[in-house]
């Protein structure tokens, strides 16, 4: 299996700094009667280079300004997989050519115009495939239309329409009757089936119509193609359907849930099931990270079960964090923190009466990587143009100690804090989009658990003040998730309020395309 990114465009970076308003820095511990400041960290653009370590090169920082719109799991392009021998000969596969060609968006069933769902994929398939008719021979249906009516019967088990699939129009067929529309209900079939798999699989919906950060792998026509011709070839086109989800623990309390539930809470389990559909396939396998948004909370999980729990602290509505997956490439210990452009329009100001205020607490650095003391620049002068001022490693940082790195264009990450109350709260939307962790030494341990690492270290290597960039052995993926209605590991449904307004659109669009 091979991974394929089609790249269209480069997203704007989404501004997002999760660094505390309530955070104060001591810019001169060294000057008398130099009063502690509140900086307005929400104000604060991503400086998206911090994700990457010293040693990056320029390639690999341009790398965090793209994002792919869409990620494809994919299989190997294969031969045909429906053998001729399978494929008696029949006097309309001419006909089904000619009408793919077409490129038909609609068939026409007794008259009546009947949409199809994914014509794409269906061209897909026959193509591949060189035109096998799987559901019919000559004007007669064949038997297997019997196991795709069956499989209506259970879809709404998945929050699905059976008549997103046309079934009303399939039920009706008889296997070994004669239709004059044959080949468009052929296509039809093959249409539904290859439709019902995809929504299983990808979701309803769109993502990137729904949240645009969004960014899971998704299996791609190729793939499913494959599946339907194996299907067809082993005589089972049941099985492969559900198979999908099944070892989905989640998805299945879920759907358990939804099968009782009514009105709102009906609604809400869809869309919730649906954000699941969103994420690839295994997704849930081995040792993951979870950040649920609106939970306000990051837990590992391992073979199932919870290995790491902490409260969080995440985007404003004004500043959400976006919601994408990626994977833990970096933990960095007394981290330093660039100063981005926003807040340096007010730090210039005070930078050129007193630049030597601020020697305690930061430095200047140019491209080249030269460090020196704020007060050496003139900062009004071009010269200071090329120096960027950033906050050096300590307690008062505004990341705290320790900072974990998937490197994202949203310039998202993980960090400890000095603002230690905010866990406290019961609302803890704070910060510009990144979010802070209440034990953020704990889950850099338990990352770096297969390295010489251990907690103890990575606080007394903090302690010491000297910035630390460290790799784990194995990069564990992370999944920045919006779940308002989920069962937790222990099988208890949990609920979380709908923090963005998210809810609400997405109803509407899942009805919407129900029908």
């Amino acid at each position: 299996m091979s991974i394929k990114f089609s790249k269209k465009n480069i997203l704007a970076a989404i501004f997002c700094f999760s660094l505390i308003f309530t955070s104060y820095a001591q810019e001169n511990s060294q000057q008398t009667g130099n009063k502690t400041e509140e900086i307005d960290f929400d104000a604060a653009d991503a400086v998206v280079s911090d994700q990457l370590p010293p040693s990056a090169n320029k390639d690999e920082k341009q790398a965090l300004a793209e994002v792919a719109d869409t990620v494809e799991i994919v299989e190997e392009a294969p031969k045909p997989i429906i053998p001729e021998n399978m494929q008696p000969f029949n006097s309309r596969k001419a006909d089904l050519m000619e009408f793919l060609q077409s490129e038909p968006k609609k068939v026409v069933i007794n008259g009546t115009e009947v949409k199809l769902k994914n014509p794409n994929l269906v061209a897909d398939f026959y193509r591949l495939e060189n035109y096998p008719t799987i559901w019919t021979q000559e004007n007669s249906v064949l038997p297997n239309i019997n196991q795709l009516q069956s499989l209506f019967d259970s879809v709404s088990e998945d929050a699905l329409n059976p008549n997103t699939y046309h079934a009303e129009t399939i039920k009706f067929l008889q296997a070994g009757n004669e239709y004059q529309d044959i080949v468009q209900l052929e296509v039809l079939a093959t249409d539904a089936w290859l439709s019902l798999n995809h929504h299983l699989e990808n979701g309803l919906l769109n993502p990137k119509k729904i949240d645009k950060t969004w960014n899971a792998p998704q299996v791609d026509s190729l793939a499913l193609s494959h599946r339907l011709a194996e299907a067809f070839v082993a005589g089972d086109l049941v099985a492969p359907v559900k198979a999908i989800n099944s070892a989905d623990t989640r998805y299945q309390a879920l759907k358990q849930r939804y099968l009782s539930a009514t009105g709102a809470e009906a609604d809400k389990i869809a869309i919730n099931m649906e954000r699941i559909r969103w994420l690839a396939p295994d997704w849930y396998q081995n040792r993951y990270v979870l950040a649920n948004i609106p939970a306000f909370e990051v837990k590992v999980v391992e073979n199932g079960a919870d290995v790491f729990v902490s409260r969080s602290v995440v985007g404003k509505p004004a500043t959400p964090t976006p919601r994408f997956v990626n994977s833990i490439k970096h933990i960095v210990v007394a981290p330093k923190w660039t100063v981005p452009s926003s807040v340096m329009k007010e730090k210039k100001v005070r930078l050129l009466a007193s630049p030597g205020s601020f020697d305690g607490g930061y430095e200047a650095v140019d491209a080249q990587g030269r460090v020196v003391r704020p007060s050496e620049l003139n900062w009004g002068s071009a010269e200071a143009g090329a120096y960027k001022l950033r906050q050096k490693s300590g307690k008062s940082n505004s990341l705290g100690l320790v900072k974990i790195l998937f490197p994202n264009p949203h310039a998202v990450y993980m960090h400890d804090t000095p603002s230690k109350g905010l866990f406290n709260n019961a609302y803890r939307a704070a910060s510009h989009g990144c979010v802070r962790l209440q034990k953020p030494f704990d889950l850099a341990a338990l990352l770096l658990k297969d390295t010489n690492w251990d907690l103890e270290k990575l606080k007394t290597t903090a302690g010491k003040g000297q910035e630390r960039w460290i790799n784990p052995t194995q990069e564990t993926p992370v999944y920045l998730v919006y779940w308002t209605m989920w069962p937790d590991t222990d099988g208890k449904m949990r609920t979380a309020k709908d923090l963005y307004k998210l809810d609400a659109e997405m109803i509407k669009a899942y009805k919407a395309a129900l029908q």
